[in-house]
């Protein structure tokens, strides 16, 4: 198999041009390292190797920018946005900005005039030759427009018009503010380099694997091919580019650089025939109940190949479109020697995670510096963690505890017990954004001390990065004083939930597990793909957006469509050069994350086997087989001392007044093993400590 970076290099090395002045640009950095590797198994002696690059990494050198991350760019909108609405409060500004700056971002790839998408139409007259729209884009415009004003104004359409007004004012005074700092985002980053590209001097670059481009890209590269600057090469195949109604080949179709007047230097990259799906394949298709069930089909089937030797590890990849398949995944593979793992393991799934969570939980509850909820207390000293580090003290925090008949406890109560680092942490003062974060740091950093050691190898990798990118993360807003305590805590624990431990492995060789969209440009002999339901391929609508589809579509920005098409075109490319498939998908619908089998599932079946009869496919469902355990019963034997301890307690003997209860006969009747432990020996439930009366409570009182 000639994977797409072997056809690459192949052509490269034809070239006249000097390794030493060119420069490849891909759209992933995981593509940059399959490229270095293969690179250097073409040549026999030292070589020049092209400088490689990601196209957001190539942007951002061009842009002599630093990006900015996301806590900061969070705080400086709210400080643009508060300069033009003084009533506004983080906490409820917090989750909308994270998706005004989305559209920011989106916009500003997009090279949208700004100005005119956040103008407020009332006069439809307005709309004139300047917003340069063609007429379906203004009945977009006009229409959404209509849908604001008529009918009886409401609340919220004045909130949002309001909103919506000052937003140009508002981002105006945030791009001012992040140049000013020397930062940029992600999509100011691409208009700034797009607006000043005539002014960079470059080596000749190549652009690699690329598919839907937005505005700004595919103006930088415009450009570059028209001074002869650059060369482009894509990636395809004729089974879905020459098909009208095939939506993996849209993009292609439509793109600009891919017209005669680029046929020089904007190139797809082929086989000789071009018909990679008119190979030999052999495709699976497999419908498996739950999400750890495909782990586990795909962990036995490994090891079926690994035991008739039929595994080459390095030209085979596990997909898995839903990111909660790692962990289970993980469990389930047999032993291979080399495996590498691009996805990153979610800090949230982890034990560390879970204890700081807890920590951050009572800091926020509490009632002063010493005073806390006995729940949050039972919750953090009942911890696991808690355990490796108390040891045998841990029950008797927990005992103290919950022999309090309070719902709040003095924690200086329990210094009589041991004196201990964690009651020092509870105590520490929260009053601003950097007292929050110091008290977190400090957590941090005692359980690095205390615990690092005991842990296994991802929960000390957890804590590593989590004392690394905590620090990292908040040093650009730790002394903003703007923030009230209740904004810090809101901040810190969303920041944390989202940290990832990269894994490190080696990414050209072994067996390879990564995301859907992180196979992009590379190629694989074997393919196991997992999730292939509906909301995975294609994924639903991942992020929301203040801009409303009319709109979307009125000034050329990415639809619901445009994602089908994307998604569309990394799974057939994903497949065209495969020669073993597997696509496992969850039978279990609208449960459990299951759902409908995905659309290319029924496209392979009833479209591309029509094209290639040389395919090996089956359709398959799996079933996990039943296991009855047989339940010994519970016995209990009524001997001489249960019948005299009845009699003792309900029998009329002696002056004993004791009688059965309507609860105790309800209790007999239900359950008589129940009534056993009850009554008979005794056994008590906790009683709960709560912080209002119930009803039992008050009828007593």
């Amino acid at each position: 198999m000639n994977s797409f970076i072997d056809l690459l290099i192949q052509k490269l090395i034809e070239t006249k041009i000097p390794f030493n002045e060119m420069q490849v640009v891909f759209p992933t950095k995981r593509a940059c390292i399959l490229f270095k590797y293969k690179f250097a198994l073409h040549f026999k002696r030292p070589q020049w190797l092209p400088q490689t690059s990601s196209i957001e990494d190539f942007i951002l050198n061009l842009s002599a920018l630093e990006k900015a991350n996301d806590l900061f760019l969070i705080t400086q909108l709210f400080e643009a946005y508060k300069k033009f609405d003084s009533q506004i409060e983080f906490d409820s500004f917090y989750n909308w900005g994270k998706i005004l700056l989305a559209d920011f971002d989106e916009t500003d790839s997009y090279l949208i005039d700004q100005n005119k998408l956040y103008v407020t139409l009332q006069n439809f007259a307005e709309v004139d030759n300047s917003f340069g729209m063609n007429e379906e884009e203004w009945q977009s415009l006009i229409s959404f427009w209509k849908s604001i004003y008529n009918g009886s104004p409401t609340k919220l359409r004045q909130q949002f018009i309001n909103s919506w007004k000052i937003l140009p004012d508002v981002l105006n005074e945030f791009k001012q503010n992040l140049y000013a700092a020397g930062k940029v985002y992600r999509g100011l980053a691409y208009r700034t380099v797009a607006e000043n590209i005539q002014t960079q001097k470059l080596s000749h670059t190549v652009f690699a694997g690329f598919y839907a481009l937005s505005t700004s890209e595919e103006y930088i590269i415009k450009y570059l091919l028209d001074n002869n600057m650059a060369s482009m090469f894509w990636d395809a195949d004729a089974y879905y580019l020459n098909n009208p109604i095939q939506e993996a080949g849209y993009y292609l179709r439509n793109n600009l650089l891919l017209h005669e007047r680029y046929r020089n230097n904007s190139t797809i990259l082929k086989t000789d025939t071009g018909l990679s799906f008119a190979d030999e394949k052999e495709i699976n298709l497999t419908g498996i109940p739950l999400k750890v069930g495909q782990a586990k089909f795909t962990g036995n089937k490994l090891k079926t190949l690994i035991d008739t030797n039929q595994l080459d590890d390095a030209k085979t990849v596990i997909v898995l479109p839903d990111e909660h398949l790692l962990t289970p995944m993980l469990h389930a593979l047999p032993f291979i020697e080399n495996v590498n793992v691009t996805m990153g393991y979610p800090i949230k799934h982890t034990q560390v995670y879970s204890w700081l969570n807890i920590y951050i939980q009572c800091l926020q509850n509490r009632s002063n510096e010493s005073v806390f909820f006995k729940d949050d207390l039972m919750l953090i000293f009942n911890h696991p963690l808690a355990g490796n580090y108390l040891g045998n003290k841990q029950h008797e925090f927990i005992d103290r505890l919950n022999a309090s008949v309070t719902t709040l406890i003095n924690i200086n109560k329990l210094n009589t017990i041991a004196e201990n680092h964690i009651l020092q942490l509870l105590c520490m003062p929260t009053i601003n954004m950097f007292e929050c974060v110091a008290a977190t740091s400090a957590f941090i950093d005692f359980l690095f001390i205390n615990l690092s050691s005991a842990l296994n190898t991802i929960e000390h990798e957890a804590l590593v990065n989590l004392q690394n990118q905590f620090k990292q993360q908040f040093e650009t807003v730790v002394n903003n004083a703007s923030l009230s305590t209740k904004s810090a805590w809101l901040l810190i624990a969303d920041t944390i939930k989202n940290l990832r431990i990269p894994f490190e492995g080696k990414a050209a060789t072994g067996l390879q597990i990564m995301g859907f969209l992180e196979t992009r440009v590379l190629d694989f002999d074997r393919v196991i793909l997992l999730s292939a339901n509906e909301n995975y391929l294609p994924a639903a609508k991942a992020s929301s957006s203040y801009i409303p589809y009319n709109l979307r579509k009125a000034f050329g920005l990415p639809t619901a469509e445009n994602q089908n098409a994307i998604y569309a075109y990394h799974f057939y490319r994903l497949l065209q050069r495969a020669r073993y498939i597997d696509i496992l998908y969850n039978t279990e619908l609208n449960r459990t994350g299951g759902g409908e089998p995905s659309r290319y599932l029924l496209q392979i079946k009833y479209e591309l086997l029509k094209t290639n009869p040389a395919i090996k496919f089956t359709d398959s469902i799996y079933t996990t087989p039943i296991h009855s355990i047989e339940q010994n019963a519970i016995t209990i034997y009524k001997t001489a001392a249960i019948e005299n301890k009845l009699k003792l307690k309900y029998v009329y003997t002696n002056g004993n007044t004791n009688q059965f209860s309507a609860s105790s006969l309800s209790t007999y009747i239900k359950c008589k093993l129940a009534f056993y432990f009850k009554y008979i020996i005794e056994i008590k439930t906790e009683t709960e400590t709560t912080d209002t009366i119930d009803a039992a409570t008050f009828g007593n009182i």
